[in-house]
């Protein structure tokens, strides 16, 4: 009869454990959701020191230490819960991927921490690489917001993660970026139009002629002297992908002539 008691008690304990922990978590993520890490990481400290078996307290603390900008502090939470459980694999890679969607979204931050944010994606798709498509999938989305409202560059670096990460998602990647360098091109946004061009052909063989196309015109119209290396460099690149654009006579002009060393012996030869 004792014996059945105290297991009675044990397991009345474990629950009452359970339930506080899981309200100590709760009430932790609430703290995450308003950007209060340090109260967030207080209470999951404390909830570890009651219960050092708690999977889920250390895979929360150690989304709270990325969201606080420490990785290392992360990592180290993130490996106690891979030793108490190997099934935690998916949730860290969900955890970083969360991680730098937020980041990413923190616009007065976002020049700052395009390093965190790949650094945050290269663990997610390595941790599972099944975030992969995932990834490309939330580039994609957040390059076709970004560019519907105003004239930025700023997705180009998660595109090329993206593709560089998933050869699948490099066909879409790659056309999305030409539409964009097209559209930016007619509304003679010039420097952008010319690195969405590039990355278009950086992501999709298919596209390298229009790609090209796209810069040599945007490097045609180009105003300033100060854009001159820029102009150059998009001309070569159109030459590359495209030799055949380097006979057109506007092509000849601004390369030999209005880009070239000696704007004389361009003149002579043109």
């Amino acid at each position: 009869m004792r014996r059945r008691q105290y297991r009675w008690l044990a397991l009345g304990a474990a629950l009452f454990s359970l339930a506080c922990g899981n309200k100590v978590l709760k009430d932790a993520q609430k703290y995450v959701d308003v950007k209060e890490y340090g109260k967030a990481k207080e209470l999951l400290e404390l909830e570890i020191k009651s219960d050092p078996k708690n999977v889920d307290a250390y895979l929360l603390l150690g989304k709270v230490r990325l969201m606080d900008r420490e990785p290392d502090g992360a990592s180290e939470s993130f490996d106690k819960a891979l030793i108490l459980s190997t099934k935690a694999k998916g949730k860290i890679a969900g955890a970083y991927l969360e991680a730098a969607k937020t980041l990413y979204s923190d616009k007065d931050k976002k020049g700052r921490s395009g390093r965190a944010i790949r650094l945050y994606l290269e663990k997610a798709t390595t941790y599972d690489p099944d975030f992969k498509k995932e990834v490309a999938a939330w580039a994609l989305e957040e390059a076709e917001k970004a560019t519907a409202t105003e004239k930025t560059t700023d997705p180009i670096d998660l595109l090329s993660f993206a593709g560089e990460t998933d050869a699948d998602s490099r066909k879409g990647i790659g056309t999305f970026a030409l539409k964009t360098a097209k559209a930016y091109q007619e509304k003679n946004f010039l420097p952008e139009a010319i690195s969405w061009g590039l990355l278009a052909g950086d992501m999709s063989a298919d596209v390298l002629k229009d790609a090209a196309g796209v810069l040599r015109d945007a490097a045609i119209m180009l105003p300033l002297p100060e854009e001159r290396d820029r102009a150059k460099a998009a001309l070569a690149k159109a030459f590359q992908w495209n030799p055949a654009l380097e006979e057109d006579d506007d092509s000849f002009w601004v390369s030999r002539v209005k880009l070239g060393d000696s704007a004389m012996e361009g003149a002579k030869a043109y």
